[in-house]
């Protein structure tokens, strides 16, 4: 047996075994992990996801993915990212670095394993760094009574010789995010929405009413504050902010106007209020652990910034209508050029097998929006929605550009959001 899995469940399989060739195995305690080197060079870590292994014949089954059937046997494959900071660290072998995490550093400690979350240096102004991710260490090292179940057990860190290095300790979630899910085709839209609805009726009970009510901070002022940092003189998102640009053969207006006239068409997104949210509720942010007997969802990676269930509802229909994982995960290809002054960009969804789904899960959003918008009218409240996720898509760039230096990422953001922006302005 290999992590519970039947020796011919691994020789089956072309892709693993080659990611097996020279794996290293190691045992710590009552647990064991395997670290496996894909040929291109990237780490994989497969260890044991829940206490109850499932019946192992089970993962033979016809049409499901590899990792899928690995799941179901209790073994979870996580891969690592690697490490494309100005400053890289150096880290033992049995520590795992993890995508997310924003401007954090986020490990996993295979020796006790708990994850690990630290500040590193950024570009970022403070408001987008430093100050944000302290208030999520405050936040999930006191999270209030009646969500405690909904996040990791976390614990926070002070360095002994610096009252202001902070770390957060949290219990490793052993499960995938319903962003991968979606992406592997792992789960049908009718699922996804059940699954939303069981996490946002969860939030509705807890999260959402956690706080006095205080004034939500204004999107319009969000992009505006971080494109400010983009306006380098001539470059293409100086342009954007500006000229706009020609995107599949339509010509979008500059960003600029584009955000006035929203502001200018719908004030009450300038007003927001809430009594608490997660925040940064995207499908990546959602866990969900499997068990045999059910399953259990965790969110991780909050922001306390944002106070209203709005922005919550809105994050996810980013990620339904908008495609934030599709377009973050790599699964286009786009090309640019400026001829005569004029900034023209093609584009086009290389995987689109979850656009079915992730589109049934935006039309139950935009229902549910329907139904929980009571103070606005009713002919408003699905267009408010998704206003606001463009709001919360366009005030990706800035973030994904100086910090992760991922540039054509960066202006995918800016164009989809800008584009959804325009057709909802009319």
């Amino acid at each position: 047996m290999l992590l519970g899995v039947d020796s011919r469940v691994i020789e089956e399989s072309t892709a693993l075994r080659s990611l097996t060739q020279g794996a290293r195995w190691t045992d710590i305690a009552d647990r064991r992990w395997l670290s496996l080197c894909a040929p291109g060079g990237d780490r994989y870590v497969a260890l044991l996801s829940t206490p109850d292994l499932r019946d192992t014949a089970s993962v033979t089954a016809v049409g499901v993915s590899l990792i899928a059937r690995l799941e179901l046997a209790g073994v979870l494959v996580v891969r690592e990212r690697p490490d494309d900071h100005p400053y890289p660290l150096t880290v033992p072998y049995s520590t795992v670095r993890l995508f997310g995490g924003s401007v954090c550093s986020t490990y996993l400690d295979l020796d006790a394993l708990v994850v690990r979350k630290s500040l590193r240096p950024t570009q970022l102004d403070s408001q987008d760094g430093r100050d944000r991710h302290q208030l999520e260490f405050a936040f999930m090292s006191a999270i209030p009574t009646g969500c405690r179940h909904l996040f990791p057990k976390a614990r926070l860190l002070r360095s002994p010789t610096s009252d202001h290095a902070l770390t957060l300790e949290m219990d490793f979630v052993r499960g995938y995010s319903l962003g991968e899910r979606v992406l592997r085709g792992e789960v049908t839209g009718h699922r996804l929405c059940a699954l939303v609805d069981e996490l946002t009726n969860h939030l509705r009970q807890s999260l959402w009413s956690s706080r006095p009510c205080l004034l939500q901070r204004s999107y319009f002022d969000v992009i505006r504050r971080r494109f400010s940092h983009l306006l380098n003189g001539r470059g293409i998102f100086a342009r954007l902010w500006t000229a706009g640009a020609t995107v599949n053969g339509i010509h979008l207006g500059g960003l600029e106007k584009l955000v006035a006239s929203a502001e200018r068409q719908w004030p009450q997104l300038a007003s927001l209020q809430g009594s608490g949210a997660h925040g940064d509720l995207i499908l990546d942010d959602i866990l969900l652990v499997q068990y045999n007997s059910g399953h259990e969802i965790k969110l991780v990676d909050p922001n306390p910034q944002n106070v209203s269930w709005f922005i919550d509802m809105a994050k996810l229909m980013m990620s339904a209508r908008l495609k934030y994982e599709v377009i973050y995960s790599g699964r286009y290809e786009c090309a640019w050029s400026i001829q005569d002054d004029v900034f023209e960009l093609s584009f086009a969804i290389t995987d689109s097998r979850s656009w079915s789904c992730l589109d049934d899960l935006a039309e139950h959003l935009a229902q549910r929006a329907e139904m929980m918008m009571v103070e606005h009218p009713e002919s408003l409240r699905r267009i408010l929605l998704e206003v606001q996720a463009c709001l919360n898509m366009l005030a990706l760039p800035s973030f994904h550009h100086i910090h992760h230096q991922e540039y054509e990422r960066s202006v995918m953001f800016t164009v989809l959001g800008m584009s959804r922006l325009q057709q909802l302005l009319g």
